[in-house]
This record gives C-alpha cells, sequence and structure tokens, in this order.
C-alpha cells in the first residue's frame, strides 16, 4: 500500500477478551459502525482467552446480523501474549488493528488511523486511550492524572517504547509476520508484552507515529480508582521491566537513585497534598519493583483481575 493507492485495504481488527461479555458486545457494535470512506474493508477478529469460552455466545450472536465479518479463536490457557499471537495468526489483511475489550473508538477511528499511517508512511499508528469513569473518581486521582496518558501532535514520531501500547494501534501486518511470536509468552501473564515487542521493533529500524484525532475511550471501573490498585500495578511495571535490565547498568543505578529520591521525599508531601504524595509513591513502587526484580527478588509476577 502506498501514498498513492486508492484501492480498498483490509483491515483485520484484532480484539482479546476475557469474561468482559457486555464490555465486548459494546466494542463489537461500535466496530460495526467504522466509516470507511471507501478506502477500506474491515474484519473483526476475536481472541476468546477465557478457559470456559465464555464470549462465543456473544460473537456467533453478533456474526449473526453484522454486516462486518467476524472471525472467533480460542485460546483456552489464560495469557495474553498467546492471545494476541492466535490473533494476529487469523489475520489475513494487510493491516492489523489492536483495540482491548474495554475499549470502544469513535465512528472514524480506523479511516483516521489509515489516512495518518498512508500520510506519514510509518510502519504503525498508535492514538490516544481516554478514561471513561465508571464511578466518580477521588479528587485526587483527578488531580493527579493518574489516569491520564500523554497526548502528542499527529505525525509526531514516537522513539520510547515505554509509552507504547496495543489498546489503540494500526499496524503494518508485515511488521507482525516479521517477529516470533510476535509477542513474548513469557510476559503474558506479568503484562508488558505489548513494550517488549516496540522496544524490539524499535531497535530495529520501525517508524512509529501518533494520530491525535483518532481516540479510543477506555472503560475505568471503580475498583481501579484505589490507591492498592495504582501501587500494585507499579511494582508489577517495575518487576517485568526490572527482569530485563541488567543489575550493573545505568538505568538500574538510575533507578536506585530515584527510589532513594523519592522515599526521601515521601514524608514532606504526606502532610501538603495527597495527589502529589500518591505521584511520587507510584514512581517510587515503579523504581523500587525494578531494583527488587534485576537482583532476583521480584516483588509481583502476574497482574491481577
Amino acid at each position: 500500500m502506498s501514498a498513492g493507492d486508492d484501492s480498498p485495504v483490509h483491515i483485520d481488527v484484532c480484539v482479546c477478551t476475557c469474561r468482559r461479555p457486555q464490555r465486548l458486545e459494546r466494542l463489537l457494535h461500535a466496530l460495526q459502525r467504522q466509516q470507511t470512506g471507501q478506502r477500506f474493508v474491515h474484519t473483526v477478529v476475536v481472541v476468546d482467552n477465557d478457559p470456559g469460552a465464555s464470549a462465543e455466545a456473544v460473537v456467533r450472536r453478533f456474526a449473526a446480523q453484522s454486516l462486518v465479518p467476524v472471525r472467533y479463536g480460542h485460546e483456552p490457557v489464560p495469557n495474553i501474549a498467546a492471545a494476541r499471537n492466535h490473533a494476529c495468526a487469523l489475520a489475513r489483511g494487510s493491516l492489523v488493528a489492536m483495540i482491548d475489550d474495554d475499549e470502544w473508538p469513535q465512528e472514524d477511528w480506523l479511516l483516521k488511523m489509515l489516512q495518518t499511517l498512508v500520510a506519514c508512511r510509518a510502519d504503525g499508528v498508535l492514538g490516544p486511550v481516554l478514561p471513561h469513569y465508571e464511578a466518580p473518581p477521588p479528587q485526587w486521582v483527578l488531580r493527579g492524572g493518574f489516569c491520564e496518558r500523554p497526548h502528542h501532535p499527529t505525525g509526531k514520531v514516537l522513539t520510547q517504547a515505554r509509552s507504547m501500547r496495543t489498546g489503540n494501534l494500526l499496524i503494518r501486518r508485515a511488521v507482525l509476520l516479521a517477529e516470533r511470536g510476535p509477542f513474548d509468552r513469557q510476559l503474558g501473564r506479568s503484562g508488558g508484552e505489548d513494550t517488549d515487542f516496540f522496544r524490539r521493533r524499535l531497535a530495529r529500524g520501525d517508524t512509529y507515529v501518533w494520530c491525535d484525532e483518532a481516540p479510543v475511550w477506555e472503560a475505568v471501573p471503580a475498583q481501579r480508582l484505589t490507591r492498592r490498585w495504582f501501587l500494585r500495578r507499579a511494582l508489577l511495571r517495575g518487576s517485568v521491566n526490572g527482569l530485563r535490565t541488567p543489575v550493573l547498568s545505568r538505568a538500574m543505578l538510575r533507578s536506585a537513585l530515584a527510589a532513594l529520591a523519592y522515599t526521601s521525599a515521601l514524608p514532606l508531601l504526606a502532610p501538603w497534598r495527597h495527589d502529589l504524595f500518591m505521584q511520587a509513591l507510584v514512581r517510587d513502587c515503579d523504581h523500587l519493583g525494578r531494583v527488587f526484580a534485576a537482583c532476583g527478588l521480584p516483588l509481583l509476577r502476574e497482574r491481577g483481575a
């Protein structure tokens, strides 16, 4: 596909799901409403990562009335990397879009992503993921921006794998085929498999750009708005990164110094502003998780629900 090629391309929208039937159904209906601008045709690929195949009935029911083709796969062993790999194996189009089962896009999502990919001659495009709170969040969550992610101008080239994810992605299938897996199953229980993928691909010279006009919304339930949830996620993120970071490296030295600085700052921030205290504590847990894991003592190994 080139900038001067006006023929419709085939996009496979890959969705991995596990025991979220209502959210999956909402996403499927949003994918059915995608505006193509006669630029593409799309197929939905759903891989069910529940051993009990709970999503099959939802997919079958949707497929019976949808004009958009749907392909269903079952990955019975709970492992998000294995589920992503299964979805990639079922894809047939020249492009693959990825979106999580608790997200949903606007109607011109794929069209905006495709336009950016073609205009920038990129290997992949990422877009914003915006929080949709299912319960009123605490003020310290809002003030601290704990559920907010960075935005960039459309067309900006992304160079940091740690800020890249598969929750809103359009990528050339040839890139996925070039990688073994392409997602590492060893990270399928802890998370971080998407960051690991982008780290490898950036090292191989891929170009990934941003499309700020193609947001998706992510459901944020009440159980994700607690101190425990944010701290546990930070510890796990640090542990995953630390397992792949040499203990005698500049990155590990920076984490050790950062953990010392954040720990020292906590008593000063605690009586002042709780959002700043929590920001420092989350970053502290992130760096501590990395340091302990690099020393062979990972504080967490698997993510929760």
